[in-house]
């Protein structure tokens, strides 16, 4: 922990052995040289499930630093499970859309905040929403009337979709969606043989395809 390389003192913070006195003195080291650690250092220990909460969130209020992509160090901890849910409420008002984004689709936000982020007015974020298997069933309820068709596919392949809410689905007048609710493995069988005579050839496929088609 007294090496000068700021680097691997960053990165010793991601170790569940660290004693905790040395991680308070790590998480502080780690902001004050926030702008002397490498990028790269900075998105392995935002991506860890072994960060510690505390870390995770100075990462994510401290200084704005963006990987070699151009994403965003907040949106990184906004898709670490391990990010506190405080943290996660917070960063899903963030006014970049990418941040929103991946504290949709992170499976440790609470059902709240998923239950907010499902009227965004980016569908991308609506989209995050849909595809979450932590979502609960009467968001996906709301979304499976969304008027963004990509919102509704997504909604279609999520393999934890309620009964209910794919048999909603199931006569979306988008062929696509109806075909995601046709392969879908949570689809009751009774969907599954209206759809076996839909008109258009492509459900009729892809009920053909389903291995647990009657």
């Amino acid at each position: 922990t007294a090496t000068p390389d700021v680097d691997v003192r960053c990165a010793l913070t991601t170790n569940p052995s660290v004693p905790i006195a040395d991680l308070e003195q790590l998480t502080t080291d780690l902001i004050q040289n926030a702008t002397r650690i490498s990028t790269e250092t900075l998105v392995a220990v935002a991506k860890s499930q072994e960060t510690i909460p505390v870390v995770l969130e100075k990462m994510a209020f401290g200084p704005k630093r963006t990987d070699s992509y151009g994403r965003s160090l907040a949106g990184t901890v906004a898709v670490n499970p391990s990010t506190p849910s405080g943290v996660l409420e917070v960063l899903s008002t963030d006014p970049e859309r990418g941040v929103r984004r991946c504290v949709a689709s992170n499976p440790s936000t609470p059902s709240s905040v998923l239950e907010v982020l499902s009227t965004d007015l980016e569908p991308s974020v609506r989209r995050c929403v849909a595809s979450n298997p932590s979502a609960p069933g009467h968001v996906l309820a709301l979304l499976a009337r969304d008027t963004d068709e990509n919102v509704r596919f997504d909604i279609a392949q999520n393999q934890l979709t309620p009964a209910c809410v794919l048999t909603l689905l199931a006569v979306d007048p988008a062929t696509r969606v109806r075909c995601c609710v046709a392969r879908n493995y949570s689809t009751p069988v009774s969907m599954v043989e209206s759809l076996a005579a839909d008109p258009d050839p492509d459900v009729r496929r892809a009920i053909a395809h389903n291995s647990l088609t009657p």
